[in-house]
């Protein structure tokens, strides 16, 4: 009887653990100081715009073409960087991190932010910072000003790379409502407890 209450016990926990981590999934922004606003995303009071709306662009261009936006600080994207991903990464010394399969849920969300901006590749998002080099993320890897010599002067642009502008908050922040499969996993993890409960 004890074994059997003890492994009940370990099955909620377990099916509580899985919910959470499906909620985090599928709900895309599960933490609160992300939002979603069409073409930007807020990110604890910074918008941040689409990388592809400025796909293709030099960092003059793109400011011209945006009115309102103004060009990321390498700082500016690291602090983003951490609230998304809210771990540590191991970084390199040539601006590259290794992202490792725990964070691919969150690379996934990073693309959904920014726009993919590599078309082959189901991972990729990148941009420019000017002075910095690249920054973004693919499957295996986080680029933290990466190759500043070769991308991080005003005029450099490429075409699988946008560039990284942002401003200050100015729409109201109202958390989204949870994807309607978050609810229905709330759902199905409160109909599981029921269960084990009736039969402990």
């Amino acid at each position: 009887m004890g074994k059997e209450i003890k492994g009940n016990l370990m099955n909620i926990k377990m099916l509580k653990a899985v919910c959470a981590g499906l909620i985090f999934t599928l709900s895309g922004f599960a933490n609160a100081g992300i939002i979603d606003h069409g073409g930007h995303t807020e990110v604890n009071g910074i918008d941040w715009l689409d990388w592809t709306s400025t796909q293709g662009m030099t960092q003059s261009q793109a400011l011209a073409a945006n009115d309102g936006w103004r060009a990321a600080t390498l700082d500016e994207f690291r602090i983003m960087l951490n609230d998304v991903f809210a771990k540590t990464v191991l970084w390199h010394s040539d601006g590259t991190g290794h992202a490792g399969t725990e964070h691919i849920p969150l690379v996934m969300l990073f693309r959904q932010m920014f726009g993919g901006t590599y078309p082959n590749d189901n991972w990729a998002s990148y941009a420019l910072i000017q002075g910095a080099g690249v920054v973004g993320v693919n499957q295996h890897l986080l680029f933290d000003g990466y190759l500043p010599d070769q991308y991080g002067n005003y005029e450099t642009k490429n075409e699988i790379m946008g560039i990284a502008l942002v401003r200050e908050t100015s729409l109201p922040t109202d958390v989204p409502a949870p994807s309607s499969l978050a609810i229905f996993a709330l759902g199905m993890m409160g109909l599981a407890s029921r269960r084990f409960k009736k039969q402990s």
